[in-house]
């Protein structure tokens, strides 16, 4: 279980975050979702352990974030933030190493290289594997750090003695259509055959309702909802949080619902 309880976060005299509480469940993928300013990212960071609230706390498997240390927590959660920069032009492979290095004690072994082919070919990259990384496109370099932080969640379902998690900021914000699709598919894969606990932070209100489990969302910093996706994500809330028109469609009971929304002065 992994859950925060009454985080507040205030910057220059304003609350980032106000009395947020929720909790996430292994073998599920949830979704921080709201607009723009509301607090998403920063929470997300929160839950890492890369910034400290000014109130509240967060545990990791029952047990408070604070008392990990940071190779502990290093192999117990696996953070993809919106930007990751390289100062040098390693190699696509050399980049998802870099994932292992939690789990060194020397030099990397067979295996880690093993988990490093099993990244890229998760993210469809294993052909890019000998690629200077500076020469890829936005896209591909993203499909990348996400190989790289599978490999520091290892990817091998025997070894996985308790709860992983996958902690993703806006992962699809540069892919092209088709791997937004798949690469939100490969994380629901893992939450259910793996046992990962999937938390990602998503602008794509159908990409949500179509892949993830759970919704968490946040409206100036608050909690304006939490719960079931299908159930929770509906056209009030959705104009409430957003401002805007929203109606949601489904073909059948089995279908995924669809989110068409209009700005009203349009």
């Amino acid at each position: 279980m992994l859950a925060v309880s009454d985080i507040t976060l205030i910057r220059s005299g304003k609350k980032i975050l106000d009395n947020v509480s929720a909790s996430f469940t292994p073998g599920e993928t949830s979704a921080i979702l709201g607009p723009n300013g509301a607090g998403k990212s920063t929470l997300l960071k929160i839950i890492s352990g890369v910034i400290e609230p000014d109130h509240g706390a967060v545990s990791l498997n029952e047990r408070p974030l604070k008392n990990y240390t940071s190779s502990e927590l290093a192999k117990q959660r696996a953070f993809l933030a919106q930007e990751s920069s390289l100062s040098f032009d390693f190699s696509v492979e050399e980049v998802v190493v870099l994932g292992r290095i939690p789990h060194l004690s020397g030099w990397e072994s067979e295996n880690d290289w093993e988990i490093c082919e099993w990244a890229l070919n998760a993210v469809e990259m294993s052909d890019f594997r000998c690629r200077r990384f500076m020469t890829l496109s936005g896209g591909e370099k993203q499909r990348i750090h996400l190989a790289r932080v599978l490999a520091q969640l290892e990817g091998n379902k025997a070894s996985i003695e308790s709860p992983r998690w996958l902690l993703l900021d806006e992962p699809t914000s540069a892919l092209d259509l088709r791997h937004q699709h798949s690469t939100l598919a490969m994380v629901k894969r893992f939450a259910l055959e793996y046992g990962f606990g999937v938390l990602v932070v998503l602008h794509d209100l159908n990409l949500a309702m179509r892949y993830t489990d759970k919704i968490l969302l946040l409206h100036h910093g608050q909690v304006s909802a939490n719960g079931p996706t299908r159930t929770t994500l509906t056209a009030r809330k959705i104009a409430e949080v957003y401002d805007i028109h929203a109606r949601i469609f489904c073909e059948s009971e089995c279908a995924c619902p669809f989110i068409q929304t209009e700005i009203p002065s349009l």
